[in-house]
């Protein structure tokens, strides 16, 4: 009785199994005819390539991808090429569904095709086609993380940096979810690309091949430095996730917020701190408000903010003019008009500073070492520092 029981449960068992996997490929084929290929090509294509479910599709690389779409071209018979052979744009909506695919995975999730409409199928091509467009103008590099960083300005910039980098699941995942801080989950200002980064489980076979990808990614940013042997203990085991959280705990422990805070006291220090030197040697102007609108924002962060007032006052206090009439009249002006609004003050400056100092300023944008193909990332995030 009881092997005829086992017998009864396993056959039950088998064909649930079985009932599940044909519903799979019923979901997949219903949604790689949604990107607008034919039945008869869909299924030639899925039974040609051994692609039974959504799930097996998010499991390739777009290489892969590419090549199992050239293999079925081939195997086409001439009489036949017209009617089933797929075309590029054909290629970009199957990589669109295996992107959407993939994401649903690590969400712990299957797919189905009743969700996978056009317009999803389109914005899941735009969601793509972004991404490379901000890999290209917004990936910018965090750079090593050095004794005094400005850690939340930098956790926040590689953060950016990794939702740029084409990765190991998704192009949008990559490698971000080792990086993430789980208190901004509900951060009404997160990108599509982040907030995808957030709903990811971070847990099962992706996230166990990706972890150890990630902490070699993350050993480079503290590779020469004290950081080192904060992350000893995890390159044995290349545990990633863990190494970042325990130098973001080294980091916002009570010595480094300390070190940070006086490092930033000594550099907008109104006696001995960095002064302008009207675009004669450096810093340049430019250069003098952002390293002051950087160590502001530091002791902000660290409450220990100063106000707006005080602010353009360390701007004015340390902006020597000498004999240029230009200047001193821009200077009073701005101490009249701007006292209590640093932006405006910066900008005004800034003007004037062009105005007065021409052809300096232009030898100085034309020889400065610092500038470079990427210069203009720097004087963006130099813009979104002036109102901190």
């Amino acid at each position: 009785m009881a092997d005829a029981a086992g017998a009864q449960q396993a056959g039950l068992v088998e064909r649930n199994d079985g009932a599940d996997k044909a519903e799979a490929h019923h979901h997949l084929l219903l949604g790689i005819i949604t990107c607008g290929i034919p039945q008869p090509m869909a299924e030639r294509f899925m039974d040609e390539q051994g692609i039974a479910s959504a799930r097996e599709l998010s499991m390739l690389s777009d290489e892969e991808v590419e090549s199992a779409v050239k293999m079925h071209n081939h195997s086409i018979k001439m009489g036949r090429v017209r009617e089933l052979k797929l075309g590029i744009g054909h290629v970009k909506k199957i990589k669109a569904l295996k992107y959407h695919a993939a994401v649903l995975r690590m969400q712990g999730r299957e797919f189905m095709s009743d969700n996978w409409t056009r317009e999803t199928v389109a914005s899941t091509m735009a969601i793509m086609a972004a991404e490379v467009d901000q890999a290209d103008t917004k990936g910018f590099n965090a750079g090593p993380i050095k004794d005094g960083t400005d850690w939340p300005q930098w956790e926040s910039d590689y953060f950016v940096e990794l939702c740029g980098v084409k990765g190991t699941f998704t192009k949008a995942v990559g490698l971000a979810l080792f990086a993430r801080d789980d208190s901004r989950k509900d951060d009404p200002d997160l990108t599509k690309i982040e907030r995808e980064v957030f709903s990811i489980r971070p847990e099962g076979p992706e996230y166990d091949r990706g972890n150890p990808i990630f902490f070699r990614h993350f050993q480079n940013k503290v590779k020469r430095t004290s950081h080192e042997v904060v992350i000893a203990p995890f390159v044995a085991t290349q545990d990633g996730r863990n190494a970042f959280l325990a130098v973001r705990a080294h980091q916002n422990g009570v010595d480094q917020v300390q070190k940070r805070i006086a490092a930033a006291k000594r550099v907008i220090d109104p006696v001995n701190g960095i002064q302008y030197n009207r675009e004669y040697e450096m810093p340049s102007f430019d250069e003098y408000c952002t390293t002051l609108s950087k160590n502001f924002r530091i002791l902000e962060v660290n409450k220990e903010g100063m106000s707006v007032q005080s602010r353009c006052d360390r701007l004015y206090s340390r902006t020597p003019v000498g004999n240029n009439e230009q200047m001193k009249f821009a200077l009073f002006t701005a101490r009249e008009r701007f006292r209590e609004d640093w932006a405006k003050a910066v900008v005004y400056l800034s003007d004037a500073v062009a105005d007065a100092y021409p052809r300096k300023n232009a030898y100085n944008q034309r020889k400065r070492p610092q500038d470079g193909p990427n210069s203009h990332r720097k004087v963006s995030k130099a813009i979104s520092l002036l109102v901190c």
